[in-house]
C-alpha cells in the first residue's frame, strides 16, 4: 500500500447541514490517524468551524460561489500537489474534476455523491440543478473514484452514467462518534423540555422543499387533535415564511417552534419523544442516524434514498409514503404510544460510526495510490 500523510477535502462551506457535518467528522477522523488534512472552503463563514480539530488546516478561497473557486483550486493543486483530493457535493465535484484536469497533476481525485441527482434535478427550481445530471454524465468518469453515500445513490449513478461501474463505491457517512453521545446527554436549551406540557415531536434540516416540512406541519395538526404535543423543527432556510404562514393559518403557533440553527441538536434529540424525517428526497439522511443514536424513536418517509436502508425496511422505525400527511400523522401517533426497539436502533446507528467510515475512506485512498504507484 502507498504511504501518504496528507489529504485535501474541498467543500462549498460548513454552514450547517448533513453534508457539512460529514466533512467535519471525516476531517477529524482522518486527523486522529495522524493524517494532515487541508480543508478547502469556498467560504469559511461557517457554523461548524469550531468543531474541527486544531491541526486541520483551513484554506479559505473566500468566494461567494463554488464556480469562482476554479482557479484557486487549480493553484492549490499545482502548488501543494496533494496525493488525495476528496470533493464533497455535486456542484463542487464538477469544479474539482475540471481543476484537477487543468492542473495536470498526479493528485487522485475522489468525488462524493450525496443525492439521487436524477430525482433532485427534477424537483429543484434552480436551473443549475437541472444541468447536474448532464454535467455528471460527461465529467464523473474523469474522477478516480466516486463514493456514493448509500446503495440507492450508487444505483442511481450506475443507471445513468456509462463507464463508471468499477469506480463507484458505497461508503456510509461518518455520523456517530463519542462527541455526539456526550452532547446528547446535555440539557437542551429550550424551555419546552423543562415545562413537560405534552409530547415533543422533533425534526431537523434545511427549511426547503426537499425536506417537506409543510407536510409534517399538516400531519402534526392532525396529531394535535388527539394528542397533547408540540413540534420543534431545527434548521434555517428559504421556506421559513411559507412554514410560518401555514402555522398561523392552522392556528398552532403556540405549539410549533422554528428555532433556527441549534449548536447542539443531539440534546434535543435525546429528550424528544419522536423524531420525524419528512423528506421527499435524501441521499443518506445523517440526521435520522443521529436521532437513532440518541435513543429517540423515529418515523421517516420512504423517500429515495436512505431511510429504508437505514431502518432495514422498517425494522427500526416506521416508514410512510412521501407526502401523505394522514399516514405520517398515524405513524407519529403510533410511535408516541409504542416507541419500538430503541436499543436495537442504537446498535444499528453504530454501524454508521465515524471510525468505520474513516477506515473505509483510508482503504479507498490507499488502493488508489497503490494503483498509481504513489
Amino acid at each position: 500500500m502507498a504511504n501518504f500523510s496528507r489529504i485535501a477535502i474541498f467543500s462549498p462551506s460548513l454552514r450547517g447541514g448533513g453534508a457539512e457535518r460529514f466533512v467535519v467528522n471525516l476531517a477529524c477522523g482522518l486527523n486522529k490517524y495522524n493524517y494532515k488534512v487541508d480543508l478547502l472552503l469556498a467560504k469559511a463563514d461557517c457554523h461548524f468551524l469550531s468543531s474541527l480539530a486544531d491541526n486541520v488546516r483551513i484554506i479559505d478561497f473566500n468566494r461567494n460561489r463554488v464556480l469562482f473557486c476554479f482557479y484557486d483550486l487549480v493553484k492549490y493543486i499545482r502548488d501543494e500537489n496533494p496525493p488525495i483530493l476528496l470533493s464533497v457535493q455535486s456542484h463542487a465535484n464538477i469544479i474539482a474534476i475540471l481543476a484537477n484536469m487543468f492542473s495536470s497533476s498526479k493528485t487522485r481525485l475522489v468525488v462524493s455523491e450525496r443525492n439521487t441527482t436524477s430525482i433532485l434535478s427534477k424537483m429543484s427550481p434552480m436551473p443549475k440543478d437541472h444541468l447536474l445530471p448532464i454535467l455528471e454524465h460527461f465529467f464523473y468518469s474523469k474522477s478516480d473514484a466516486i463514493v456514493a453515500v448509500s446503495q440507492g445513490v450508487a444505483d442511481d449513478l450506475k443507471s445513468r452514467i456509462r463507464n463508471i461501474q468499477s469506480k463507484v463505491k458505497v461508503i456510509y457517512n461518518p455520523v456517530v462518534n463519542n462527541k455526539l453521545i456526550v452532547k446528547s446527554k446535555l440539557k437542551p436549551n429550550h424551555k419546552w423540555f423543562n415545562e413537560k406540557k405534552g409530547k415533543i415531536v422533533l425534526a431537523a434540516g434545511r427549511l426547503n422543499p426537499a425536506k417537506d416540512f409543510l407536510n409534517l406541519i399538516n400531519a402534526f395538526y392532525i396529531v394535535r387533535k388527539t394528542i397533547n404535543a408540540r413540534l420543534i423543527i431545527i434548521g434555517e432556510g428559504k421556506d421559513r415564511p411559507i412554514l410560518e404562514n401555514i402555522i398561523n393559518r392552522l392556528d398552532i403557533k403556540g405549539y410549533v417552534c422554528l428555532p433556527g440553527f441549534v449548536s447542539n441538536p443531539f440534546s434535543y434529540m435525546s429528550h424528544s419523544d419522536v423524531f420525524v424525517l419528512s423528506s421527499r428526497i435524501e441521499g443518506l439522511p445523517a440526521v435520522l442516524i443521529e436521532a437513532m443514536a440518541c435513543g429517540v424513536p423515529v418515523v421517516a418517509t420512504d423517500c429515495p434514498s436512505g431511510p429504508r436502508e437505514i431502518l432495514e425496511d422498517g425494522k427500526y422505525g416506521q416508514l410512510v409514503p412521501v407526502g401523505d400527511k394522514f399516514r405520517l400523522a398515524e405513524a407519529i401517533k403510533l410511535t408516541l404510544e409504542r416507541p419500538g426497539d430503541i436499543e436495537g436502533a442504537r446498535l444499528r446507528a453504530k454501524e454508521f460510526s465515524s471510525e468505520i467510515a474513516t477506515q473505509k475512506y483510508l482503504e479507498l485512498f490507499k488502493s488508489l495510490l497503490s494503483e498509481s504507484g504513489g
